[in-house]
């Protein structure tokens, strides 16, 4: 079986390059579980509540689930055919990317709008990372360990 990354180990033995790209890979998953995970710490830091005008619990609300919403829509419209088009690793580059600067437009906000959209831009990011992760991960796994190299997925996600 041939994939991007070239011959699978035919003996299904963890090769060097397969330990690294599975590393790497999960890195996208470890992004996700961070940008979930970070936003509770956030929301009391006086820096956060000073840049926003001191943001109500309805926009605080707004803030959290406007994530999921992004992550919707990625599931829902953009997730599978980018994934097709470009294939899994692309696909799981671009969504980190999008991650990233939905993070950095999240970091640098000064006003709800700004936060609102760094948070669409980081769920669009996330749900393409989403699928082409543990996607990938499959592809690139020897069938007698693709179970425990998917996990990697879920690992990178609460690890996050």
């Amino acid at each position: 079986m041939t994939t991007e990354l070239g011959t699978m180990p035919a003996q299904g033995k963890m090769s060097g390059w397969l330990f690294f790209s599975i590393f790497v890979i999960s890195m996208g998953s470890i992004f996700w579980g961070y940008d979930i995970g970070i936003l509770s710490t956030i929301y009391v830091s006086p820096g956060f509540n000073k840049a926003l005008d001191h943001p109500s619990s309805s926009e605080k609300g707004l803030i959290t689930a406007i994530f999921a919403a992004g992550q919707f829509a990625s599931f829902a419209l953009i997730a599978g055919p980018i994934n097709n088009k470009y294939g899994r690793r692309w696909a799981g580059f671009g969504g980190v990317c999008l991650l990233c600067v939905g993070a950095a437009i999240q970091t640098g906000a000064v006003h709800l709008a700004m936060m609102v959209i760094g948070r669409i831009i980081a769920g669009v990011g996330t749900g393409v990372v989403s699928t082409a992760v543990p996607l990938y991960l499959s592809e690139i796994s020897p069938a007698k360990h693709r179970g425990l190299y998917v996990a990697a997925n879920q690992v990178g996600i609460v690890s996050g």
